[in-house]
């Protein structure tokens, strides 16, 4: 978010998402900070704790009773509209954003590659961001190998997993969603094809997990480390949990759950 209101800031424009409230929360506060204004596309059903903040920060809040496909090409067509930077999930600043996540990571392990990270995955933008970073830290000689990379989505709305699984190229569409975790549930994510590509060269995996599954692992979170996460945010620790009991980890590797 930071780099995409830099971005606005310098070519003079007011910001905007459609977010399911995590993405839209961090770009208010940004937009806030800097004296801008942001305008934010919500699902007529977002919990009112995600929308609270947003409105406390001053954004313009526009709450559609459609499918998220629908409010997403909204977003793009007011954008075009009224001039606005949109920070959506293919918008080259807030990838370039992302992607230092990858060189955090890298140098909080004292510059050692991990051998699987995890991500909870919704519309595609933020994996493929992780991944340019991996694939920019080999380049620059930081990086002695590459990561697995391991998408984990809701069993209630797992486009991408289901694609990797039936080993499609596209992603197609869901027509409907029955999942708590809301941060992750976009039906029709727009990066798919890009992260199926993605997980092609990295050797990665998808992996689909309950509601009841995230629910556990939320509670070993917040009991072991203390660590209250939203269900979407313990989704890679229910999917280690998963990788973990088929072979698909091993005890001895590094694994970054995101």
């Amino acid at each position: 978010s930071s780099v995409g209101v830099s971005k606005a800031l310098e070519i003079g424009a007011a910001v905007g998402c459609v977010s399911t409230g995590n993405m839209a929360a961090s770009l208010a506060a940004y937009a806030a900070k800097a004296g801008i204004k942001c305008v934010i596309l919500l699902h007529a059903e977002t919990p009112a704790e995600k929308i609270v903040p947003l409105l406390i920060y001053g954004a313009q809040v526009i709450s559609l009773p459609k499918p998220y496909p629908e409010i997403y090409q909204a977003g793009l067509e007011i954008s075009q509209e009224y001039g606005l930077y949109w920070v959506h999930s293919d918008a080259p600043m807030r990838v370039e954003g992302q992607k230092t996540c990858a060189y955090e990571i890298c140098e909080q392990l004292g510059w050692q590659v991990p051998d699987k990270v995890i991500i909870p995955t919704s519309s595609g933008g933020n994996i493929s961001a992780h991944w340019k970073g991996w694939k920019e830290l080999r380049q620059m000689r930081l990086a002695s190998k590459l990561p697995s990379m391991v998408v984990v989505q809701a069993e209630g709305c797992c486009p991408i997993v289901k694609a990797f699984k039936e080993r499609k190229n596209d992603v197609e569409p869901l027509t409907e969603v029955r999942t708590i975790a809301h941060s992750i549930s976009n039906p029709a994510p727009p990066s798919g094809r890009r992260v199926l590509k993605l997980l092609g060269e990295c050797g990665g995996l998808a992996e689909a997990v309950s509601d009841e599954e995230l629910l556990q692992a939320q509670k070993m979170l917040a009991e072991t480390e203390g660590i209250f996460a939203e269900v979407a945010g313990a989704a890679s620790v229910a999917a280690l949990k998963k990788l973990l009991a088929r072979g698909l980890a091993k005890g001895e590797e590094t694994v970054v759950c995101l």
